[in-house]
Parts: structure tokens; C-alpha cells; sequence
């Protein structure tokens, strides 16, 4: 089964109702559940109905500057599509907060699955006009190879432009963007994809802005022909840029070797612009050779508040439930400026814990993080878990909610922070319709 298989199967396993206190208030769209005295909150702010409105919210959300959310859903909407479970091609969505409490839900765009694109896996960025952008696995053409996209606010609503088709190159800047975007200092977007580039393998490709709208241009391609020590393939995570353009990011699987199923577990890697910044250089930081270490991840990398790089991988470590790890460099000048793998928490390894993160982490202004599992927990239908930095080193680790369906069911994706601290997410699954929710954990 494709890893897309694996997230579209969230959630389609029973889970026992949430073990709570739960009181609804409005219309029903939301409520609040508290698992004992203390503890965070978690407010549903939607529950998805299906098609005309959206359905499994695989991606995270993004908040803006007035409290509005946005984000996307992976099917639902008006579009005739059915390639996958459920109806509709996928929407774009925004969550604005009432005056009198809770939030209105506005399907702003609603996919077709032609040339604008279908099946949206990952979120949207807001530039600073307040416009969208994000990607689709599907549509955009004939191949199906997927499309980047631009909502842009006119009359109290959005307006859909496709800026980039992976259809126009057959595939050979990249094909089929599982991730979402991340915007350079001068407008520039880059992003991954699965498929596609020069070797089939996956690639890094970057969006250039000009007059005349966006020049497409590959910067990677990924490789795995066992002529390569050590080579990603099939980058699903998102990128994260530097302050010099430097572009890290993981794979989902490696050439070279590895005790993992049929390939290599994954790495972490750098892209560093050359002088002239039209080139760059690979650099694979760790190489996860052995499932011991963590295996297979499908997030991004975070910045740690001392510059390191935190990320999680959704299968490995103790017990196989996946970790949460830090790539650091080497200290020793003995060690050519190589980087070492950290584990800090291995799933299945304390009573209760959560199984199988497929998001990353986030972190808070005292340099806590925070993240979802997709599995595990009280009710076996996922968990928002914590680590909290330790005065002597090294992380004490919490789960601060499980997920029981009722209150959604297999997050995803990372999760989104915002200045009070409160987090927000999404579950592909559960709720009042099964079709997945929009939450708020406050703290």
C-alpha cells in the first residue's frame, strides 16, 4: 500500500467513544472536551459534513493576523471526482470567528479535478495580501500530475488561478506534490513532489516570480539506481528554509542499503544555493539505515531554539510506533562535519503513548514541542503529545489529549501554534460525520 493509502485508511478502524465530559453549545459544529481536571481543552471548531462541504482534512491549518483559519480538505466540495474514498474533488476552507462565539465555516474554493487541480494533500500559505497558495496531488491536466495554486481575494471572495501545472513538463520539474509550499524572501516558492524529476524518484523545484507570473525550475532530483551510497527518494514532508536560503528536508525512503522493507528507511538533507544561486548542493545529513534509529518520515524538519533539527518518522525506534529525533552536528573535528541522530521519545515505550507520527513538531516561545500521532493512545484513534525540556538535559514527555473519534481521529499533519499558545489541527477522520474535524487544544 502506497503511503497516501495509509493516510486515506485512517481512521476506518472503530474506535471506543472518547472517555469525557462533553458539552455541546451553538449549532452543534463545535463542543469542548476535557480528559480530567487541568488539563488542555480541546474546542471542535468544525465538524465536516461531506460533499458540498469538505471531507477528510488530511493537512494542518494556517492561522492569520484576525483569527481566521484556513486549510484544506482532501475530498467533498461540488467537483465530480471519485478516484478516491469519498465524493468531491477537495476544497479550500476559512474558519472566521463569530462575534458571539465559535466559528462560520466558508468553503471558499471548491476543486473540479480538471486543470485547477484536485485532491489538495497539503495546506495553504497567506501571503501578505492575504492570498493563497497551495498545492494538489491530482489534476492540472491530462497525467494528472498535479497543480500549484493561487486564491486571490476579489469581491468577498477568492479567485483560482493555476501559476504552475506539473503536466506542462511531463513530469520532468516534478510530479504529484504530496507537501505544501514555503515562500523564499522575495516571493519565491519551493516545494517537493513524490514523482517525477529527472529520475522518476521525486523532486525539489522552485517557483520563480516574474511579470509575466510564476518560471518553474527544477533544483533536485532524487535518485535511487544502487549506484548511490546514500540517496532520498520520495520526499513526502514540506521544506524548511534558512536565513541563506538553504533548504532542508526528509525523504521517505533511500537507496543504499538499510534494514527496511524493500529500501532504505529515509534520510534528513540539506540544499545549499551555490554563489551564483542558481544551483545547488545536496548534503544528506542522516541517513536512517537501520529502523532502530526511526523510519520512513513523511514530516519536515523544525528548527530546534538552539539550531538544530527536530523531526519525527513514522515508523521505527523501540517498538517500531516511530520517533521523535534531533539531527545535530558532530562536535569532534575528528568528525568531518558530519551530523549524528538523537532519539528523544520513542513511540510505544511508556503506557498509553501515541503510534506513528506522520507530522512534525512545533515549539512554543519556552522551547516545549508539541505534535500529533496518528495511532495510539487511551482509544487507539491517535494523540496530541508534548515534550518539555529538562532541567538536567534531555525531554519529560506527555500526552496532553486522546483523540476517540466523537473528537476526531487520526491527526496527520503538524500542528499550527499561534501567540497564546493555543494549537490547532486537523483529523481526516471523525466527528460528528466521520468526514473529519477542525480543533483548537488550549492549554
Amino acid at each position: 500500500m502506497t503511503v497516501a493509502g495509509l493516510r486515506l485508511a485512517v481512521g476506518l478502524v472503530a474506535c471506543a467513544s472518547l472517555v469525557s465530559t462533553v458539552a455541546r453549545e451553538g449549532d452543534g459544529s463545535a463542543f469542548h472536551s476535557s480528559l480530567q481536571r487541568g488539563a488542555p481543552t480541546e474546542t471542535l471548531l468544525h465538524q465536516f459534513l461531506g460533499a458540498p462541504d469538505g471531507a477528510f482534512p488530511y493537512a494542518g491549518v494556517t492561522v492569520d493576523a484576525h483569527g481566521a483559519v484556513y486549510g484544506t480538505t482532501f475530498s467533498g466540495g461540488t467537483g465530480n471526482c471519485n478516484l478516491y474514498s469519498g465524493t468531491g474533488c477537495g476544497t479550500v476552507f476559512k474558519l472566521t470567528p463569530k462575534k458571539s462565539g465559535g466559528y462560520s465555516e466558508n468553503v471558499i474554493y471548491s476543486f473540479q479535478g480538471g486543470n485547477d487541480g484536485s485532491y489538495p494533500f497539503s495546506g495553504v500559505i497567506i501571503d501578505s495580501g492575504g492570498a493563497l497558495f497551495g498545492t494538489t496531488y491530482r489534476g492540472g491536466g491530462s497525467l494528472q500530475f498535479g497543480t500549484v495554486y493561487k486564491l486571490t481575494p476579489k469581491n468577498h471572495g477568492y479567485v483560482e488561478s493555476i501559476i504552475y501545472s506539473f503536466e506542462t513538463s511531463g513530469g520532468d520539474v516534478g510530479a504529484l506534490p504530496y507537501a505544501g509550499l514555503v515562500a523564499g524572501k522575495h516571493g519565491e516558492l519551493y516545494g517537493t513532489s513524490i514523482s517525477g524529476g529527472a529520475h522518476g524518484q521525486g523532486a525539489v523545484y522552485k517557483l520563480t516570480r516574474t511579470r509575466n507570473g510564476y518560471v518553474a525550475s527544477l533544483l533536485h532530483s532524487f535518485l535511487s539506481d544502487g549506484q548511490h551510497s546514500v540517496e532520498g527518494v520520495e520526499p513526502y514532508g514540506p521544506l524548511l528554509i534558512d536565513a541563506y536560503g538553504s533548504l532542508y528536508g526528509t525523504t521517505y525512503a533511500s537507496a543504499g542499503g538499510g534494514n527496511c522493507f524493500e529500501s532504505g528507511c529515509g534520510t534528513a538533507f540539506r540544499l545549499s544555493p551555490t554563489a551564483s544561486g542558481k544551483a545547488y548542493t545536496e548534503s544528506i545529513l542522516y541517513d536512517f539505515h537501520s529502523s532502530s534509529s526511526g523510519a520512513y518520515p513523511m514530516a519536515g524538519l523544525a528548527f530546534a531554539p538552539d539550531g538544530s533539527l527536530i523531526g519525527t518518522t513514522s515508523e521505527g525506534g523501540a517498538t517500531y510506533g516511530g520517533v521523535v529525533f534531533d539531527v545535530v552536528p558532530f562536535t569532534s573535528a575528528a568528525d568531518s562535519g558530519g551530523y549524528a541522530e538523537i532519539p528523544l521519545h520513542q513511540f510505544g515505550t511508556v503506557t498509553g503513548d501515541g503510534q506513528n507520527p506522520q507530522g512534525g513538531v512545533v515549539f512554543d516561545t519556552s522551547g516545549a514541542m508539541y505534535g500529533t500521532t496518528v495511532e495510539g493512545g487511551s482509544n487507539g484513534a491517535g494523540t496530541i503529545y508534548k515534550l518539555t525540556p529538562s532541567a538536567g538535559g534531555g525531554y519529560a514527555y506527555a500526552v496532553l489529549l486522546n483523540f476517540g473519534y466523537s473528537n476526531g481521529e487520526g491527526p496527520t499533519d503538524t500542528l499550527t501554534i499561534d501567540g497564546t499558545g493555543a494549537l490547532y489541527g486537523t483529523t481526516g477522520r471523525g466527528g460528528c460525520c466521520g468526514d473529519g474535524v477542525v480543533f483548537k487544544l488550549t492549554q
